[in-house]
């Protein structure tokens, strides 16, 4: 595992230098007043891509989806409309799921608890301690930096061979499905960039 993949610690340096960088460098060409803005909704190319399972929404519902499909065999895509991947956990900035225990014991499981174990443990967090039965059901919430939850369920997506295309669903973007004969689904995308500038972004 560590020959194929970057160390979660040093995965998590590196995506952050790499915002940090970016968010930089487009202040910089914000201030060039001889930068000519591009013009909404330019086409500039086609994406096809080929699944047998397509996820439409990046929440965390659809993000765990499409990591099982893909774990399971499935050729996976996910499109997502944001940023970002996670949803309410992240763009919506409720950052305490939950519940996962009940009557003094953790009852839920899976990939969610996985993702949300994880992000505790990079973030030097703490994990409730489900044998204890609280006075509120709600303080049994996990908080987590929603930051890293997203980092995570991006790079959970990839090593599982999910083909992940975010900001997807803007005005300016024009996605195409088609269903053939077989089993396998075609989506043809193309890629253009909305009124704010984003472009359609494309993992593997």
């Amino acid at each position: 595992m560590e020959d194929r993949h970057l160390g979660r610690r040093q995965f998590m340096r590196r995506s952050v230098a790499g915002v940090a960088l970016a968010g930089s460098s487009g202040a910089a060409l914000g201030a060039d007043s001889g930068a000519r803005p591009r013009r909404a909704g330019k086409r500039e190319g086609t994406v096809r891509t080929e699944a047998d399972v397509l996820v439409v929404g990046g929440g965390t519902a659809g993000t765990i989806a499409a990591i099982q499909a893909a774990r399971a065999g499935a050729k996976t895509a996910l499109v997502e409309r944001g940023t970002q991947l996670g949803g309410t956990t992240t763009t919506g900035g409720v950052s305490f799921p939950g519940l996962f225990d009940a009557w003094g014991k953790q009852i839920i499981a899976g990939i969610g608890w996985e993702l949300v174990k994880r992000a505790v443990e990079l973030d030097n967090g703490t994990l409730p301690d489900f044998s204890q039965v609280p006075a509120r059901h709600w303080q049994n919430q996990v908080h987590i930096n929603q930051f890293v939850y997203a980092l995570l369920a991006e790079e959970a997506c990839v090593e599982a061979g999910v083909t992940v295309a975010a900001l997807s669903f803007s005005d300016a973007a024009v996605s195409k499905i088609t269903k053939a004969k077989g089993q396998c689904i075609s989506i043809e995308q193309l890629l253009s960039q909305n009124p704010k500038g984003s472009r359609t972004r494309i993992l593997r």
